[in-house]
């Protein structure tokens, strides 16, 4: 989580979209923060100091008394066996989160345990997931696949995996037309219909390097 609110706070300046996934996250009394237990002299904790200022400064929190002094660790989770890559909140308020250890997570939003698993999702590395307008989620990885999976409660599927990328998948992401894109090793940029069978309708190149992240700035920048 802390992660992920450092990710917003670095680009918040770069899109509205960050505004709306910060929102969710301070205004949602599920994740339940009072007091960072251990991060008051930390630069996580500044930057989440940070973070609040701005937001409430900008009318984005509904709250303009949040005391810092408050927060408190609600939960650690430790569910896999490596480096946990990203972690994202799904649409019903529930969790992902995806690993070095080749799986992919589900938790519950009560909480939060796990209560869902996909093992060897991928057959390296499970770099990256986000979720489509339709509630399907897809994930890439080093061994340059990308899939996409239906979730249930209690059970996933499989729907679709493909490879596309010459190369490692550091990071796939959500558009805002009914698309999603990713980002390679190889160089280049990929866009897909969310729908199936998951075309490719575009192929951005022009780095000169590794593609190890992307964002979307506006309905239509990447």
């Amino acid at each position: 989580m802390l992660a992920l609110i450092e990710t917003l706070i670095r680009n918040y300046k770069a899109s509205p979209l960050h505004y709306y996934s910060m929102t969710n996250i301070m205004n949602n009394t599920q994740f339940n923060f009072r007091k960072l237990n251990g991060f008051t002299n930390d630069t996580s904790f500044s930057n989440i100091i940070k973070l609040i200022s701005f937001y409430q400064h900008n009318h984005i929190i509904k709250s303009k008394n949040i005391d810092i002094d408050q927060f408190f660790t609600v939960k650690t989770i430790q569910e896999h066996n490596s480096n946990e890559y990203t972690l994202i909140v799904l649409s019903d308020g529930r969790l992902a989160s995806c690993s070095w250890d080749f799986s992919i997570k589900i938790y519950n939003s009560s909480n939060y345990d796990c209560e869902l698993t996909i093992e060897n999702a991928h057959k390296d590395y499970v770099n990256s997931i986000t979720e489509l307008p339709d509630g399907k989620l897809v994930s890439c990885s080093s061994d340059t696949s990308i899939s996409i999976w239906s979730l249930g409660q209690k059970e996933y599927k499989l729907i679709t995996s493909f490879k596309k990328h010459k190369s490692v998948v550091f990071k796939v992401i959500t558009l805002t037309n009914n698309r999603f894109a990713s980002c390679s090793y190889d160089n280049s940029i990929k866009i897909y219909s969310a729908n199936s069978p998951y075309a490719v309708v575009a192929t951005l190149e022009g780095h000169t390097g590794s593609v190890r992240s992307i964002l979307q700035i506006q309905n239509k920048e990447l």
